[in-house]
C-alpha cells in the first residue's frame, strides 16, 4: 500500500512539474479543440498552440525549459514521447491512491466524498517510508524506538494540493491528444522478429537459445549512435535487450589509470582523507582498510594470500559520486561528455532521462557517476573471484570500461591455484553429501572425475575477443527471472558468501546479492530450466547499457576501472515502479533498500 499523495514529489510552484499559479493554470487550460474553426491558422490559433507547447514542457520536463542544448521543436518531440510512457504510471498511482482513500473512509466510517485528508507537514527532501499494515488496512503508529507512540493509528494525509494527481493526469491526457508520440519522436512498438543487424558487424552473439530472435545483441560504434541511429537503439531497448556501444573513449584525452587519478586528487583543494581506503575482500566478502598506494600497486602487480591464492580487492564508489566532480573535475566533466546517447544518459539535462526532470529540491536516487576499481584475472577461481554478484538495479544503467591492467601469474602460483581448486571442489562435494551421510572414503572414481572436470567458460566467439577484454558479463532476460529465482533457491546451499561460508538464508535470491553463477551453475541452470543469460565480454572503451529489471552479474578478467551512471528511460518506467514494489517487501535493513525507494518520484 502506498501513502496518499506521497509518491509524486514534484513542485507545486513554477519551478516544478504541474506547477504555476492559478492565473497560469487557467491560461494553460485552453484546449485546441475549443478554438473556433474560423480562427484556424490565425495568430490566435498559433498562440493557443504555443500555450499548449509551454504547458507540455512545464508539465513534464522543466529541465528542458532551462537548457539551450536542445531546440524547441526537439523539446516538444522528446516531451511528447516521454509523456506517452509516463501516463500509464500516473494512472496507476491515481488508482492506488483512490483505493487508499476508499480504505481510509471505511476505517473512519464515513462516505468517501466526505473524506478530507489533512495536510502533512513534511519536507520535500525527506525520505518517506511505509509502516506495517493490518489486515483491515489500519496502519498502527510505529514503536517508540523508531519515533512513534506505539499506541495510536496513523491517519491518511497528503503532501500536495487536493486533486493534484488527478489534475496532472488530465493535463497529460490533453497534451498527448495534441502532441502524441506518433507525431513527435518516431514512436516505435516492440518488435517480435529478428533484427537485420544480427548479420552485420554491429552485433555480437551472446546466447544460443533455440528458436529465439534475441541471441545477438546490438553493438554499434559510438560514432554511429552520435550520427542519429537512436531509433535502432530504441527498437532493442523496448524489447528489454542490453546494448553494447563500442569506441566510447576514442575522443577522450585524459588518463584513466587509477593511480594517476589518485595522485591528481592531492592537487585538489577539497579536504578529504586519502591516507586509507576501504576495499572489499572478494574471498571473505567483507571490508578491509588498506593504504591506497598498496591497493593501486596490487591493481597492476596483483596480491596473494600466504597460500598463493590470489587476493582480489575491489573499491566501489571511490571517490564518492558526490565528490567525484570536485576531486577530479576534468575527469568528471569528461565522463559526462563521453556518455553515449546523451538524450538518455545525461544526468543534468537529458531530455529522455526521467531522473533529470525532477525539481532540484526533491529527494532523488544517487545516480552517480560511480567508480568501480577492482582486481581481476582471466581464470575463474570459483571462490573469491573479483565479481559483482547477481542483482537487479531499480533503474537503467550504463557502465563504461575506462581502464584495464593485466596481472601476470607466475608458474608457481598457477600450480598452487590448481591444487587449491581441487581441494575446494572436494570440500564442496563433501558438504553436499553430508545430508545423506556419505563420507570422503565413499567417494568413487566417478565423483573424483566430476571434481576434475573442467567446463569451458567461454564460447569460441568469446575466446576470440578475450585478449582485449576486461570483464565478463551475464545479463538475464526479464521473462527468465522466475526460473532464475527458483534455481537459486533450490541450489542456495551450493553457493558461498560471507567468509566463504555457505549461504544460509535467502530473502530474495536476486536482491540479496549473495550469488554468483559460475560456468558450472550456468550449465546446470540451462539443463534444469532451459534458460541462459546473454554472455559477452566488455572491451576497453565499451559502454554496456543494462535495462531496468534485467538481473546481471560481472566477473573481472583483468584489473578494471569502470564508471557507471544510472538513468531512467521512459520506456522502462513501468519496470522501475515494479521493482520499487519488490524492494518494499524486503526486510527493513536489507542492503537493497538503501536508496531504492524514491523511484516513484519519477512518475
Amino acid at each position: 500500500m502506498l501513502p496518499l499523495l506521497l509518491l509524486l514529489p514534484v513542485s507545486a510552484n513554477n519551478d516544478g512539474v504541474g506547477g504555476g499559479d492559478e492565473e497560469e493554470k487557467n491560461d494553460l487550460d485552453v484546449r485546441k479543440e475549443n478554438v473556433p474553426p474560423m480562427q484556424e491558422g490565425t495568430r490566435f490559433h498559433h498562440s493557443v498552440l504555443q500555450l499548449q507547447e509551454q504547458k507540455l514542457l512545464r508539465l513534464l520536463h522543466p529541465a528542458l525549459v532551462l537548457t539551450n542544448d536542445v531546440g524547441k521543436s526537439d523539446k516538444i518531440k522528446y516531451a511528447g514521447y516521454m509523456l506517452h510512457y509516463l501516463l500509464p504510471g500516473l494512472k496507476q498511482l491515481n488508482q492506488e491512491q483512490f483505493m487508499e482513500m476508499k480504505i481510509e473512509a471505511k476505517i473512519r466510517g464515513i462516505q468517501m466524498c466526505d473524506l478530507q485528508p489533512d495536510y502533512a507537514i513534511c519536507g520535500r527532501d525527506e525520505r518517506i517510508f511505509c509502516w506495517k499494515v493490518n489486515a483491515s488496512g489500519i496502519i498502527p503508529c510505529p514503536h517508540t524506538l523508531v519515533g512513534g507512540c506505539g499506541a495510536s493509528h496513523l491517519e491518511l494525509k497528503h503532501l500536495f494540493p487536493k486533486n493534484f494527481l488527478v489534475d496532472l493526469e488530465l493535463q497529460a491526457e490533453e497534451s498527448i491528444k495534441i502532441f502524441g508520440p506518433t507525431q513527435t519522436y518516431n514512436s516505435i512498438e516492440k518488435v517480435e522478429s529478428e533484427c537485420a543487424c544480427s548479420t552485420t558487424k554491429n552485433s555480437r552473439r551472446a546466447s544460443f537459445r533455440r528458436n529465439d530472435m534475441d541471441n545477438y545483441l546490438y553493438s554499434p560504434l559510438a560514432s554511429d549512435i552520435k550520427n542519429g541511429d537512436q531509433k535502432h537503439f530504441r527498437r532493442h531497448w523496448l524489447n528489454g535487450e542490453p546494448v553494447i556501444i563500442r569506441g566510447v573513449l576514442e575522443e577522450s584525452r585524459l588518463i584513466w589509470e587509477p593511480s594517476h587519478m589518485w595522485s591528481t586528487m592531492f592537487k585538489s583543494n577539497i579536504p578529504t582523507d586519502l591516507s586509507r581506503v576501504r576495499a572489499t575482500d572478494c574471498l571473505a566478502c567483507c571490508e578491509v582498510e588498506i593504504d591506497p598506494q598498496l591497493f593501486f600497486k596490487g591493481y597492476t602487480k596483483g596480491r596473494v594470500y600466504s597460500n598463493m591464492w590470489p587476493e582480489m580487492l575491489k573499491l566501489k564508489d571511490w571517490p564518492t559520486s558526490s565528490n567525484l566532480e570536485d576531486l577530479l573535475p576534468s575527469h568528471g566533466i569528461e565522463y559526462i561528455n563521453v556518455l553515449p546517447l546523451q538524450e538518455y544518459t545525461n544526468p543534468h539535462n537529458g531530455p529522455l532521462n526521467v531522473a533529470a526532470a525532477l525539481p532540484k529540491d526533491v529527494l532523488k536516487l544517487d545516480v552517480g557517476p560511480k567508480s568501480y576499481i577492482a582486481y581481476g584475472i582471466e581464470e575463474e577461481l570459483e571462490r573469491g573471484d573479483s565479481v559483482t554478484k547477481i542483482h537487479c538495479d531499480v533503474s537503467d544503467a550504463v557502465n563504461i570500461l575506462m581502464h584495464t591492467s593485466e596481472v601476470i601469474l607466475s608458474r608457481k602460483q598457477k600450480a598452487a591455484i590448481k591444487v587449491l581448486k581441487r581441494r575446494h571442489k572436494a570440500q564442496d562435494l563433501m558438504e553436499q553429501l553430508q545430508d545423506v551421510n556419505v563420507d570422503e572414503a565413499e567417494m568413487n572414481q566417478d565423483w573424483r572425475e566430476e571434481i576434475d572436470c573442467i567446463v569451458p567458460e567461454l564460447t569460441d566467439d568469446l575466446k576470440g575477443s578475450i585478449e582485449n577484454a576486461g570483464a565478463l558479463w551475464d545479463i538475464f532476460r526479464r521473462e527468465d527471472v522466475p526460473a532464475l529465482q527458483a534455481y537459486l533457491k533450490n541450489h542456495s546451499k551450493e553457493f558461498r558468501h560471507v567468509y566463504c561460508s555457505p549461504v544460509e538464508q535467502v530473502f530474495n535470491p536476486i536482491h540479496d546479492e549473495t550469488f554468483y553463477l559460475t560456468r558450472k551453475h550456468k550449465r546446470k541452470l540451462k539443463e534444469e530450466f532451459g534458460i541462459e543469460p546473454w554472455t559477452f565480454t566488455q572491451q576497453l572503451g565499451e559502454a554496456v547499457f543494462i535495462p531496468a529489471g534485467c538481473p546481471h552479474q560481472v566477473r573481472n578478467l583483468k584489473s578494471c576501472t569502470k564508471i557507471a551512471i544510472d538513468f531512467v528511460s521512459p520506456e522502462n518506467i513501468d519496470q522501475c515502479i515494479h521493482l520499487t514494489e519488490d524492494f518494499r517487501l524486503l526486510p527493513k535493513n536489507h542492503r537493497a533498500k538503501e536508496d531504492k525507494l524514491e523511484v516513484c518520484s519519477f512518475c
